[in-house]
C-alpha cells in the first residue's frame, strides 16, 4: 500500500470496478511542505483550464524580495565597508557593524533567491490544454536537477538516461491530457489534495488546500473538462498520520529511530467517520 504502515483503513470498494484503483496508492501523494497558496480556478475557453496563483500570495513574495534587497542586503554592505566609509570611527564600532553586515549579507544570500524562486513559480499557472493535449501541473523540481539525479540512479544501472523522465516516472509533472486516467480526492486531518492518477498506477499531486468543499467542486468540474472518473474518497473519513518522532518517545526509546525504516517514523492511521 504505502512504504509507511498503513492502519484501520478498508478499500474503497465503490471504485474497484476500475483495476487502476485497486493498483494505485490511496494514502496522501503530498506532504506538510508541499502544501501550497490557495490557486484561483479560471475558465480561459472551452479548451484550457487554469489554476492561478492567488493575488496576495504574488505581493507576499514580491514585497518580500523588495525588502530583503532593500532593508537588509544595500544596509548589510554599507555595514560591511563601515571601515572605509566612516574610517575615524572606533575599532569597535567598526568591528560591531562588520558583523552586522556580514548576518544582513548572509541571510540576504538565502532569503532572497528563495523569493525569487517562489514568486516566478507561482507566476506559472497549473494549466490543462485540450487544443495542444498537454497539461502542465506545479513542478517541485526543476527538469535540470532531475535530470541530473536520475542520470546518477541509471548510472549506477549501467545506463544513462538521454532526456528527462516521463510520466512513468514517479516525479515527473507534466505530459498528455490523454495519459490522465482519474483525479483522486483525499482528505487529511483539516486539508484535502486533488490528485492526478494515471493509467500506469503513478500519481502526481495537483493541489493541497485547507478546506474541502470548494477543492470538490474544482475537481467535478475538472472531472467533466477532462472527461475523466473522479475517486472521493473524502466521504468515508480522513487520514491522519501518528508521527513517533516525538521527542519524549525518542528520548525513552531503548534506541534511535532507524530513519531507513518507515515504521520507525510513523503510520497513515485512516479515521472514519461517525455515521
Amino acid at each position: 500500500m504505502d512504504d509507511y504502515p498503513v492502519e484501520n483503513w478498508t478499500p474503497p470498494e465503490k471504485f474497484w470496478d476500475d483495476p487502476v484503483a485497486r493498483q494505485i496508492k490511496w494514502t496522501p501523494c503530498s506532504t506538510e511542505l508541499e502544501k501550497d497558496p490557495p490557486r484561483v480556478f479560471v475558465e480561459q475557453s472551452s479548451s484550457r483550464l487554469e489554476f492561478r496563483a492567488a493575488g496576495n500570495a504574488l505581493v507576499t513574495y514580491g514585497c518580500g524580495i523588495l525588502c530583503f534587497f532593500f532593508l537588509i542586503f544595500i544596509p548589510g554592505l554599507l555595514f560591511l565597508g563601515w571601515f572605509w566609509i566612516n574610517p575615524a570611527a572606533a575599532l569597535i564600532e567598526k568591528v560591531v557593524f562588520f558583523g552586522m553586515g556580514f548576518v544582513f549579507v548572509l541571510l540576504s544570500y538565502f532569503a532572497i533567491p528563495f523569493f525569487i524562486r517562489k514568486f516566478f513559480y507561482l507566476r506559472q499557472p497549473i494549466y490543462f490544454d485540450l487544443n495542444e493535449g498537454y497539461f502542465m501541473t506545479k513542478d517541485k523540481e526543476s527538469d535540470r536537477a532531475r535530470r541530473k539525479r536520475f542520470r546518477k540512479a541509471f548510472k549506477r544501472a549501467n545506463g544513462v538516461p538521454q532526456g528527462p523522465p516521463t510520466l512513468e516516472t514517479f516525479g515527473s509533472h507534466q505530459g498528455r491530457t490523454e495519459q490522465i486516467h482519474a483525479l483522486q480526492l483525499l482528505p487529511h486531518d483539516r486539508d484535502t489534495e486533488l490528485n492526478l492518477v494515471f493509467a500506469s498506477g503513478n500519481r502526481i499531486n495537483l493541489l493541497h488546500h485547507i478546506g474541502n468543499s470548494q477543492l470538490r467542486l474544482t475537481a467535478e468540474t475538472l472531472s467533466e473538462f477532462l472527461g475523466v472518473p473522479l475517486w472521493d474518497d473524502s466521504e468515508r473519513g480522513y487520514w491522519h498520520f501518528e508521527s513517533q518522532m516525538d521527542l519524549e518517545v525518542m528520548w525513552h526509546a531503548s534506541k534511535p529511530p532507524e530513519f531507513k525504516d518507515p515504521a520507525s517514523i510513523g503510520s497513515w492511521v485512516w479515521q472514519p467517520t461517525k455515521s
